[in-house]
């Protein structure tokens, strides 16, 4: 019997699976979350186990825990090259993406990336880059974690690819540092990973402050470099690309009808035009028909909703005052409804709907409020 126990305990896969089955239920996890964790646990193993041993050194993480980069495995080096040089072409566009991704799963997929198989494409890649590693000189504990978040910190950029090769530099200067002091300071006694791993625990104790202040300045000529660009391949596809003016607790890049004329004008791109919006100018704006008139000439689109997010009509928004200002300006683009009454969803959770505002009206009920504030916008605009 105990023999059996020793010999299922030894078993690399299960120990991790029983380690993270522990993990799962000190943190009272639900039945499937646990399940799905334990089986994630021991099958990222396995993957990994697998990738390892295709290239000739199988992983026995029992056995040897750390790296040792004084007896490299010379043997797969020239394989291991061909491999990251196929795979960096394999995944060179999804490499590109990276940013793109980062912004949100709605967000990219709206930006027309097909959100889940590239994130699968780029996780296989990461595998297959850990099992290279960890095939040539073994596990190496921390050091993936502290160079990754030490990038992103010291270099102060989301561009992936300066973080991507900042990281492979940093993480060169880390190996290069800890080889001389293990064999100049240590005679080799000490090996590197000690000092990874020794280094990766007080780095992840150590009281940093990651946030940062708000960069506008930078922000903005930055984004006016990158909207200049969009706008050009906007203008040559014959569409209009608006920037829509948000108040301050959703954006803080643009928040006045006057920050985005200044914003589209520095621009000078003739198809990047200004969006506004009735919420959020009734937040922001001191004089709403004169936030309004400010953009003639370059408001491109045009967004009504009640200060309650209800539909036109149904608040206190100075709409007179609004039809007036649009008149003056000779607007004649669109004019979209964009109401929020209900909670739920990725939209309602972002823009903050924490009750019910429809007074749960139902979809004959909404559609026949829609109706009527079409006639109340055409009165207020056309009639008047």
């Amino acid at each position: 019997m105990i023999s059996f126990i020793t010999n299922v305990l030894g078993n690399p896969t299960i120990m991790l699976g029983l380690i993270a089955l522990i993990g799962l239920l000190i943190l009272k996890k639900s039945f499937s979350e646990t399940m799905l964790g334990v089986i994630k646990t021991m099958m990222g193993y396995l993957i990994l186990s697998a990738g390892t041993s295709i290239i000739g050194t199988p992983i026995t993480l029992l056995t040897t825990l750390v790296a040792d980069f004084n007896n490299v495995n010379v043997e797969v080096i020239a394989f291991s090259v061909i491999l990251l040089v196929a795979l960096t072409i394999f995944l060179w566009k999804d490499l590109k993406l990276l940013d793109v991704i980062t912004l949100g799963k709605d967000q990219a997929i709206n930006l027309g990336v097909d959100y889940d198989h590239t994130v699968r494409r780029l996780l296989l890649g990461v595998v297959l880059c850990i099992a290279i590693a960890t095939a040539m000189v073994g596990p190496i504990s921390f050091l993936g974690l502290i160079i990754a978040n030490l990038a992103r910190q010291l270099l102060r950029t989301h561009k992936h690819s300066h973080l991507i090769i900042g990281s492979a530099l940093m993480g060169m200067l880390a190996i290069i540092a800890g080889q001389i002091v293990s064999q100049h300071v240590f005679s080799y006694a000490v090996p590197i990973s000690t000092f990874i791993t020794i280094g990766g625990g007080i780095y992840s104790y150590w009281p940093v402050d990651y946030s940062r202040p708000v960069d506008k300045a930078g922000d903005w000529a930055r984004s006016v470099a990158n909207v200049r660009e969009v706008g050009r391949v906007a203008r040559d596809c014959g569409v209009d690309y608006c920037l829509e003016v948000l108040n301050r607790f959703e954006g803080y890049l643009l928040n006045t009808a006057a920050e985005g004329v200044a914003f589209v004008r520095e621009v000078d791109v003739p198809a990047v035009k200004v969006m506004l919006d009735t919420f959020h100018m009734n937040i922001e704006e001191d004089d709403i028909g004169g936030a309004i008139r400010s953009a003639k000439g370059v408001l491109g689109h045009f967004h009504t909703g009640e200060c309650n997010r209800r539909v036109p009509g149904k608040g206190r928004t100075p709409w007179h005052e609004i039809a007036c200002a649009l008149r003056d300006i000779d607007y004649r683009g669109s004019v979209v409804m964009e109401p929020f009454v209900r909670m739920g969803g990725t939209v309602g959770s972002d823009i903050k709907i924490w009750r019910d505002i429809s007074c749960g009206a139902d979809e004959a009920r909404l559609n026949a409020d829609a109706a009527s504030a079409l006639e109340f916008e055409r009165y207020m605009f056309e009639t008047l």
